[in-house]
């Protein structure tokens, strides 16, 4: 570590790329006696989530990227923070297992340390739950350089656990996270999808019925008029499913699609959770009860042709996740339409954040909105890990 005490000195870029675990804390202890504050960043990704960060330093992830033990027979998995995700998939791919996340970002390039840190979600999440429902352990490096261990490798370890589970979600404003362990599943035998043209409205009706028969879906969500119903498991389960939820359906413009037809049918569905396009584009995250997805949709939707901007949603029917992606218009407008449907989620009970945003649209509109009854836990917690409020300060603006 000694020898690589230059890279981090005073007169080096405020720009650190450590290799292990011990250069991270280096990293963290030369920032704090520099004065320094620091920004985390694994893929770059999630890079506009929240708050803009304040920083005068950028500690990168990406060179964390080992395998850092596997057992294929325990069906665990420790890796680097800095490692995509998509290879650690390519990595358990050919043992037959896979990390069942699949948020729309790991396709862009998202680190696992990323989308743990953020506590992002895909359609999966219906079945397999989010980042932090896997992991089993992690070591973190705290913002005094202490390095921190949390579980272990053994899915039964619950030792430390509410510590890794602490800073997912947490946008790298608590620890700066080295490398995680996680539980991984089966790559299934077989997996099918169905869809079905139809309202919002339809839509919700159709995958309560659904999950009320049993067919145990792995993801039932809506884009802009499509409902889509996806299943795993055996080629004969899941034929078997995908007949039933179809006669469950009715009449109608519904299919089951092959392979191909079904990649791009969900490719098409991540689209409302990504862009590729910042001039002015913004990226919104919902998350209200289930029971709320239908009223929440409809408001959007009002809203959004008050203004004219052009849109796309994508909705978890049966987790309550809506994405919602706003192009065009004006700078003015995405502010308009933020704040109008802030206002509807936050009635509902639900929160609502920006994702991804045009430059300058926070001088118009809060990342955040209004606090919630948590805020004074959270800042105390921040307070108690980072009184110095050296990990990614504004992050949480204006909560803390």
């Amino acid at each position: 570590m000694t020898s690589n005490a230059s890279r981090f000195a005073p007169s080096a870029p405020a720009a650190w790329e450590p290799v292990d675990v011990a250069e991270v804390a280096e990293c963290l202890i030369s920032a704090r006696h520099q004065h320094r504050t620091v920004n985390v960043t694994g893929g770059g990704t999630a890079a506009m989530w929240g708050g803009g960060c304040q920083a005068t330093a950028t500690l990168r992830t990406h060179k964390l990227d080992s395998v850092l033990r596997y057992e294929p027979s325990d069906m665990t998995i420790q890796v680097g923070s800095g490692m995509p995700v998509t290879e650690l998939q390519s990595v358990t791919a050919e043992h037959g297992q896979r990390l069942a996340l699949d948020a729309a970002r790991i396709s862009r390039g998202a680190t696992i340390g990323g989308i743990f840190a953020t506590a992002d979600q895909g359609p999966a999440q219906l079945a397999f739950g989010g980042p932090r429902d896997l992991v089993i352990g992690a070591t973190l490096v705290l913002a005094n350089g202490e390095i921190a261990h949390s579980g272990g490798h053994v899915i039964k370890n619950v030792a430390g656990y509410d510590l890794a589970r602490l800073v997912s979600g947490s946008l790298g404003t608590l620890a700066v996270i080295t490398d995680l362990t996680f539980r991984l599943h089966p790559l299934p035998a077989a997996t099918g999808t169905l869809s079905f043209d139809t309202g919002i409205g339809e839509a919700v009706a159709y995958a309560e019925a659904i999950s009320a028969a049993a067919l145990d879906p792995i993801a039932a969500e809506w884009t802009s008029g499509r409902l889509l119903v996806r299943f795993e498991g055996t080629d004969f389960g899941v034929q078997e499913r995908l007949r039933v939820a179809a006669e469950l359906l009715g009449a109608g413009k519904r299919s089951i699609l092959d392979a191909d037809e079904s990649d791009e049918a969900w490719a098409d569905h991540a689209d409302a959770s990504t862009s590729t396009d910042t001039a002015l584009t913004t990226i919104l995250r919902g998350l209200v009860r289930p029971t709320d997805v239908f009223a929440v949709v409809q408001a959007f939707h009002r809203i959004v042709h008050e203004h004219d901007p052009l849109p796309t949603v994508a909705a978890g029917l049966l987790t309550g996740r809506i994405d919602a992606k706003v192009s065009g218009s004006t700078l003015a407008t995405h502010a308009e339409v933020v704040g109008q449907w802030r206002a509807a989620v936050e009635a509902a009970g639900g929160t609502l954040t920006m994702r991804e945003r045009p430059e300058g649209l926070t001088d118009l509109v809060d990342a955040w909105g209004t606090a919630p009854s948590a805020a004074a836990v959270m800042r105390a917690v921040k307070s108690a890990y980072d009184p110095a409020d050296l990990l990614g300060p504004g992050r949480f603006h204006p909560w803390f």
